[in-house]
């Protein structure tokens, strides 16, 4: 994640990241969550945007405190936004991530009319935790990814074993369902995952 702007004012220091990546929607759930979860303790609040320049509209409930279970988030949004006071930083920050974009704005608030201390020296103060806020946002997706795809094909083999009566083989399926299963099997192999179809 790259630092590309910088505007400061009376109260904030406004800073402009872009990530690695052009983030999806469960991109952007994935990455704030993990600012989320750094500030559990110390939430101001959470929410989206439909376009972008219009006010944040609030969410106030986070179902089972997970992002992407939460109906208001179902479906895609413009921008998604976290407020609080992540326990890796220990001041107030502002983060809003942009879908279809790879553009995160992040303010950083002042305390007695000053900067954190972490901002005396340097702009770059916070870079090291959204390089891993990115890493770890990913490493959540895929696996988020891993475990959707794990249910697909649990699902899929419980439906062919009540079909065929417990008593199936690769051989009795139909093109489709060799087709589906095939997919799957090939998710986990990519994953490093070797998962046997039972004969």
């Amino acid at each position: 994640m790259q630092l590309v702007a910088v505007k400061k004012t009376e109260d904030s220091i406004n800073l402009h990241y872009e990530t690695t990546y052009i983030n999806s929607w469960q991109n952007c759930l994935d990455i704030m969550q993990v600012i989320f979860d750094d500030s559990i303790k110390n939430l101001n609040g959470v929410g989206y945007i439909e376009e972008k320049g219009e006010p944040v509209k609030p969410i106030h409930t986070v179902i089972e405190s997970l992002l992407y279970k939460t109906p208001e988030l179902q479906e895609e949004k413009t921008g998604l936004f976290v407020s609080g006071k992540p326990d890796s930083l220990g001041f107030n920050i502002n983060v809003m991530i942009y879908n279809q974009s790879n553009a995160i704005d992040i303010k950083v608030w002042f305390k007695d009319g000053k900067a954190p201390e972490h901002f005396e020296k340097t702009d770059h103060a916070i870079d090291k935790y959204m390089d891993s806020v990115e890493i770890t946002g990913h490493g959540r997706r895929a696996f988020r990814a891993g475990m959707e795809n794990l249910n697909k094909y649990i699902d899929t083999y419980s439906q062919l074993c009540s079909k065929y009566n417990n008593d199936i083989n690769f051989d009795k399926l139909t093109k489709d369902e060799k087709e589906n299963l095939a997919k799957l099997l090939i998710h986990f192999k990519r994953m490093g995952l070797e998962i046997n179809f039972p004969n």
